[in-house]
């Protein structure tokens, strides 16, 4: 059995529309069943929209990107049990009535905007296509590795740069951005004292 992420995004493809009041019990009843098991739901999205063809186009996929939350749940409504042909990005993924996808299974399957903090899983290829810059897993990696060794933020920025690493939304490494991006690594890594705001910039 597959173990549910910590922090959780659900997400329900249909075609009908859901009220307020049926959108917020589903809600509490998604909350309470996680946390039961010490998990926490982030967010319910109800997608009844036209099918987004990138996963920029996802708010979940975006979050998730952005360290918010561990994994996604989808589910199909009315329930399917055999996989639907979907233009959408996402919902091609959902092979039966009910998928669960971690960070990492995501980040495999290229459905993380932006580049992620999180490494492929060992043995498991990225199925997106070639990226002109390296995975942004990699630049928060070397990122840390410089800032331990005394480096500032304006420092790593450039030398980031140098190594071919972008952000995720083009530009250049701004001292903020670097900082932030330490920030996320160290919480990816639960403690990881490579991080501290007392370096100077």
């Amino acid at each position: 059995m597959q173990t549910v992420p910590a922090r959780i995004i659900v997400q329900i493809f249909t075609k009908q529309v859901l009220d307020s009041a049926l959108y917020e019990s589903t809600r509490e009843q998604m909350a309470r069943l996680l946390a039961e098991q010490g998990k926490r739901l982030v967010d319910l999205v109800v997608d009844s929209g036209p099918a987004k063809r990138d996963p920029a186009e996802h708010p979940s996929l975006v979050r998730i990107a952005r360290g918010e939350a561990d994994g996604i749940a989808l589910f199909s409504s009315p329930v399917r049990f055999t996989p639907k042909k979907s233009a959408d990005v996402l919902e091609k993924h959902l092979s039966g009535p009910f998928v669960l996808l971690t960070a990492a299974e995501l980040a495999d399957r290229g459905l993380l905007p932006g580049g992620t903090l999180c490494p492929p899983r060992p043995g498991h290829a990225r199925t997106e296509a070639p990226d002109e810059h390296r995975p942004l897993w990699q630049a928060a990696q070397r990122a840390a590795e410089l800032r331990a060794k005394h480096f500032t933020l304006n420092e790593i920025g450039r030398q980031l740069e140098v190594e071919g690493f972008r952000p995720p939304r083009g530009g250049q490494w701004y001292a903020s951005s670097i900082a932030n991006l330490l920030r996320k690594y160290a919480q990816s890594n639960q403690g990881s004292t490579l991080y501290s705001e007392q370096h100077p910039q």
